[in-house]
């Protein structure tokens, strides 16, 4: 049985993990020309920790994964609370071409959004075909929408597994939407997708994660945002609502 002795020694942790995509960036606020605090830095100043914030715009959620795995990793014995905001699960295209200078080159891949695996030449138009890093000349199909999903919900559920395999509380959310909203691609949207999520066997296990599976938790904020994201206020009830769950 483990014990956690954090409970009467809480003053030794000192640091804060976050990860995710621009919902969660330190610097998102200044490529809209504004200056306010992200959650992730009014979290820190709740608890009176450093935030070590890996969040980067356009991140998929392997790379959100791998940075705060990095970062668990490098400060394993000195961590008070992971924080995750996960993003779109069809943003997958991240591909580290430098782990030293943490240089990615990102590829977006749209899945079969509609719940098809046919597609058409306006299909590729719209992006749903994406070049490979390595070999700009050849196009491959996307996976199927099952196998992004699931690869997903395992990146999610093995972050989870790491935290508690050291006792570290850790805090959840989804950002974003998970899927790419089908209306932004000349489509109905389709809930096909979200009930793939929901009757997949990894949700029940996935724990402490707010606005899961369906629930976009910054819609409760909806008259408050600035180009789709959190705007300065919507980011104060965001960070009091991860700090206090």
């Amino acid at each position: 049985m483990q014990i956690d002795l954090r409970k009467n020694m809480a003053l030794k942790y000192s640091k804060i993990i976050v990860g995710g995509c621009s919902y969660t960036e330190k610097n998102y606020p200044k490529s809209i020309n504004m200056d306010y605090k992200m959650w992730p830095e009014i979290i820190g100043e709740m608890s009176d920790c450093e935030v070590i914030n890996t969040g980067c715009s356009n991140a998929s959620n392997t790379r959100i994964y791998f940075e705060v795995l990095d970062q668990i990793n490098l400060n394993l014995n000195n961590i008070k609370h992971v924080y995750v905001m996960w993003t779109m699960f069809d943003r997958q295209g991240d591909c580290l071409v430098n782990y030293k200078t943490k240089s990615y080159s990102t590829k977006w891949l749209r899945q079969s959004i509609f719940g098809t695996d046919n597609y058409t030449a306006a299909d590729i138009r719209k992006g749903k075909l994406f070049k490979l890093p390595d070999i700009e000349s050849r196009k491959i199909k996307p996976p199927k929408i099952d196998d992004v999903i699931n690869y997903n919900l395992n990146l999610i559920f093995g972050l989870q597994c790491i935290c508690n395999e050291h006792n570290i509380p850790y805090t959840f959310a989804q950002g974003t939407q998970m899927f790419t909203p089908a209306e932004n691609l000349g489509g109905d949207f389709n809930l096909s997708n979200y009930k793939k999520v929901i009757q997949h066997p990894l949700t029940e296990k996935i724990k402490n994660f707010i606005g899961y599976p369906t629930i976009n938790m910054t819609d409760k904020y909806h008259n408050e945002l600035i180009h789709f994201h959190p705007n300065e206020s919507a980011n104060k009830k965001i960070a009091k609502l991860l700090y206090e769950y």
